[in-house]
């Protein structure tokens, strides 16, 4: 049986993959400083050597990261995507 923590991971994980379309080796990438929780924006590192992109995050999906990082007090260059 899953823990809430490890739904609200894999659900932050889903949610970004399907609304960016992120590579799985981008998503894997992601850190904290990659998303603007501000603004809805993510930032990842591209996978094969193309120029940088910005992808638009729902209202939803911007709340569900900023309750995540401040729950588990993340610093910039903690990772968005690994267990914990």
């Amino acid at each position: 049986m899953p823990t809430i923590a490890s739904t609200r991971y894999m659900a932050n994980r889903l949610l970004i993959s399907k609304e960016t379309g992120l590579r799985p080796i981008e998503l894997m990438r992601l850190r904290v400083r990659d998303i603007d929780l501000n603004n809805g924006n993510v930032y990842p590192a591209t996978a094969k050597g193309g120029s940088p992109r910005a992808q638009k995050l729902s209202t939803r999906t911007i709340s569900l990261l900023r309750g995540y990082v401040a729950k588990y007090d993340l610093a910039l260059d903690d990772s968005l995507t690994e267990g914990i």
